[in-house]
């Protein structure tokens, strides 16, 4: 969804320019002294996150300058799965990923915490903008994992929809302090347990596709309850590449 033209299997010349190719050493002397400290206090903000998500609050109310943008310069909002703040030395694996790593700001910090998130480049300067995001950010959104019963397309045309439930709840980061949430749930289209493949391997490419659409329903929702329960909020339609 963004520019990662360096995010590959292998190393490769970075994306172009002059100048010094940063090293993730380079990177971490730059930023370090600040994105550590941010880290921690991400941690807190995820405590205080999973502690109060009962607690939602009126629809509407709260701050209404939430922006979750991949620019750093008009973002001030992080979006993350709560388990990725359980332990920032390793990578989670939450059934579902409702955000590309390309688009995780967090987990791209994390790498530099000891996370072996598959970062590969040439020139670590092309992921300076997710760590300005971290330590920039006004507040976290910390999702919150509910139910999840995975998509089964069962034998010959049976399909069994998936279903993601969750909370998302926004926290202030200086300070922890907890600004409310809201629950979404998302479900695969009805339709996508009709896509047809044939061949070697076609129970398992359709598994593939409806497992990718309920990925997409579950990021589309989430941003979705976002600007619906914040006024004024700005966030992507979703932070997975799929269609409605």
């Amino acid at each position: 969804m963004e520019k990662w033209c360096v995010l590959v299997a292998v190393a490769v010349v970075g994306c172009g320019g002059g100048g010094k190719v940063k090293t993730p050493q380079d990177v971490e002397k730059e930023y370090g002294p600040k994105l550590y400290p941010r880290l921690d206090a991400l941690v807190a903000a995820g405590k205080v996150a999973k502690a109060n998500d009962w607690s939602l609050g009126e629809p509407g109310t709260g701050p209404s300058d939430l922006v979750a943008s991949s620019d750093p310069k008009t973002s001030n909002t992080l979006v993350v799965h709560a388990e990725d703040l359980e332990d920032l030395t390793s990578d989670a694996k939450p059934p579902l990923r409702f955000m590309e790593l390309s688009e995780d700001a967090l987990r791209i910090a994390k790498s530099w915490k000891g996370a072996k998130v598959g970062l590969q480049a040439a020139d670590f300067s092309v992921f300076e903008d997710e760590l300005q995001r971290v330590i920039g950010a006004k507040y976290v959104v910390v999702v919150v994992p509910g139910a999840y019963k995975a998509p089964d397309m069962g034998i010959g045309t049976t399909f069994t929809p998936g279903t993601a439930e969750a909370t998302a709840v926004l926290v202030e980061i200086e300070g922890a302090k907890h600004l409310g949430g809201v629950r979404v749930t998302a479900t695969n289209k009805p339709e996508v347990g009709a896509t047809k493949v044939s061949g070697t391997g076609a129970l398992e490419q359709r598994q593939r596709t409806v497992v990718a659409d309920l990925t997409y329903q579950y990021s589309h929702a989430i941003a979705e309850g976002l600007r619906g329960r914040w006024k004024g909020a700005q966030a992507p339609q979703a932070w997975v590449t799929g269609t409605n």
